[in-house]
């Protein structure tokens, strides 16, 4: 649909859609949607299974619901009795590398019932959408009720929780609310988007609260294919293809192909510190396009003439949709390096993700993006050499890497390089999406220290695919759940300066107001805002233990902010993040009549 909306001319593309979607048909009418199984057995339809399975479950008395969630978090493939291609035991845990297409479901239900976690990382060459959706599995361990009995595996998060699967008009709505320059198209130019003043000078005070931690409990916000925006020409002809569609009594579809609005000036200038790239090498070029999923008939057709002509095609369905026009990955990697430079910026410091999934490394384009990323960023990137060298037991803090002119960590997610890419498949790192995040206290059954990253997505496909119901989206009503649990990364769809303002977890709206007060205070009976009120109030003090920053009591006695005394083991502290700010709400709600807590935050009356 990409090409056909950006290559076809207009009295033509009403044709090309018709064989487009006959083809379609008469493919799926042969093929079971992977996701039917999951909705049949909602159903109560009883799935095909095999008969260790069907013996596995009795003696378990586990749902037929539970092994089609499994089933749909691998993407709908069947079971198949076959060998991994690695299998481990580290730390208690169960690697298990498989080929593209097929994974023993019994076995994997097997090993959770064992109490032992299951991770997956694809061993063979297919990426893109099948590697995302297998990587997800990583976390299937923390949906533990899934494989209770059928009686407590029916509700598996707080139902106040807004996964975003509707999420599409509201982030348009607030793409509306943005001021800027438009151009004729109706979208924002380059580095003219505005913020709301408050909004901006909160977030920032927020990430100057985090700059002596370290840098693995930093909550980053961040965005999910950061390039593909509509400022700078992608998904422009959305909007006509649904009116054509429609026009054309092809019902109401919708084609959402950008996944952000605004350019990546912008969205660091509003105060997004993760970016995330997806390069591709296509028309001699390393270029950036997101093409959305892998096809696997298509692979298996190149993998074939690949095998008969004894040579290596260099292309895969993960470059479908890419165009002679896409931007290069030099021209991205200019344009986040020309702001980092900016004299404003020096003290700014921000992650890059690398989408190094698909047959890069097949085709060595791992080192033309390696060539380019140094030769544009040299020394102001933090290596895993670095790390290893400088910093072997922890991860250094911000100011730390700030203070040796270090402003930028790149990462990937399957190529490791001691110069680039800093070895994120550990079992340290880890995923979710959205729509299967379960928020505080559970907050995705993660720990603090983890590399955690949280995020959706936003591109839809006409029928064919909806990302949002697939995945979730990080929205205006589910953002502050997200930082009660102060997630390594938070990753954005469609980020607007409003959808930000839900990003805020410590000042109230309006604060600080130096003329009530100079001294800070969390708002207890109202979502653990702060507030500056005068200094000779008599409250409880908020303090943290010297070991563990996420322990969080009230001192014993109450009295003004500079009386403020803790037990032994315990300093008066203020919360550094949206978690440790949570936290401390929480158990500030545990004791009786208390409405404001002390925190150690002293505004300069000047």
């Amino acid at each position: 649909v990409g090409i056909i909306d950006r290559v076809c001319p207009l009295n033509m593309k009403f044709l090309v859609l018709l064989s487009f979607s006959v083809l379609l048909l008469v493919r799926t009418s042969h093929q079971q949607s992977p996701a039917s199984h999951f909705y049949k057995s909602l159903q109560g339809i009883q799935p095909h299974l095999p008969n260790r399975l069907h013996k596995l479950l009795d003696k378990h008395a586990v749902s037929a619901f539970a092994v089609e969630a499994v089933r749909d978090a691998l993407y709908g493939w069947e079971h198949i009795e076959m060998e991994p291609l690695v299998r481990r035991i580290h730390n208690d845990m169960v690697t298990v590398a498989e080929g593209c297409y097929e994974v023993d479901v019994t076995m994997v239900i097997e090993t959770l019932l064992k109490g032992v976690e299951v991770w997956f990382v694809s061993g063979d060459w297919c990426r893109g959408w099948t590697h995302f959706k297998m990587r997800h599995l990583e976390s299937i361990s923390n949906l533990k009720t899934l494989f209770e009995p059928i009686a407590s595996s029916t509700n598996l998060k707080d139902a106040s929780f807004n996964n975003g699967s509707k999420g599409i008009p509201e982030l348009l709505k607030l793409d509306d609310e943005t001021k800027c320059k438009r151009d004729i198209l109706h979208e924002c130019t380059k580095g003219s988007v505005t913020m709301d003043t408050w909004v901006n000078q909160t977030l920032k005070f927020q990430r100057d609260l985090s700059v002596d931690t370290e840098l693995n409990f930093v909550q980053f916000l961040g965005t999910h294919n950061s390039f593909n925006d509509k400022a700078d020409g992608y998904g422009t002809g959305d909007f006509y293809l649904n009116e054509l569609l429609e026009a054309l009594s092809f019902g109401k579809w919708e084609f959402v192909w950008a996944q952000q609005w605004f350019t990546m000036t912008d969205q660091l200038n509003m105060g997004i510190r993760e970016l995330m790239l997806d390069p591709v090498y296509v028309f001699d070029e390393m270029r950036l396009c997101h093409c959305g999923t892998t096809f696997k008939w298509i692979d298996r057709v190149i993998n074939w003439i690949d095998k008969v002509l004894n040579t290596t095609i260099h292309f895969d369905s993960n470059e479908l949709g890419c165009m002679p026009y896409d931007r290069t990955l030099q021209s991205g990697l200019m344009e986040i390096y020309s702001w980092l430079s900016q004299k404003e910026h020096k003290n700014e410091f921000i992650l890059l993700h690398i989408n190094d999934e698909g047959r890069k490394s097949d085709w060595n384009h791992i080192a033309l993006i390696q060539k380019l990323i140094k030769n544009i960023f040299g020394n102001l990137m933090f290596t895993p050499l670095e790390k290893n060298t400088t910093f072997p037991k922890q991860w250094p803090s911000q100011r730390e890497l700030l203070h040796n002119s270090k402003q930028i960590l790149v990462y990937g997610e399957r190529v490791q390089n001691d110069d680039i890419f800093p070895d994120f498949t550990l079992p340290d790192w880890d995923k979710d999406t959205v729509k299967y995040f379960t928020p505080f206290p559970q907050c995705g059954n993660y720990t603090p220290d983890q590399w955690y990253i949280v995020g959706g997505e936003s591109q839809v496909v006409g029928p064919i695919y909806n990302g949002p119901e697939e995945e979730g989206l990080v929205v205006l009503e589910n953002l502050p759940y997200l930082m009660q649990c102060s997630l390594s990364i938070t990753s954005m769809d469609l980020v607007s300066p409003p959808l930000l303002s839900g990003a805020v977890w410590s000042w109230a709206r309006g604060y600080p107001y130096v003329l009530q007060g100079l001294c800070s205070a969390i708002n207890v009976s109202d979502s653990a805002h702060w507030l500056t009120i005068p200094c000779n109030y008599t409250l409880p003090c908020a303090c943290r233990n010297t070991t563990d920053q996420f322990n969080w009591t009230l001192s014993t006695e109450t009295s003004s902010w500079h009386s403020c005394e803790c037990d032994v083991g315990t300093v008066f502290d203020k919360p550094k993040d949206g978690h440790q700010n949570w936290l401390l709400h929480q158990q500030a709600l545990q004791t009786n009549n208390v409405k404001l807590v002390w925190i150690n935050h002293l505004l300069n009356e000047n």
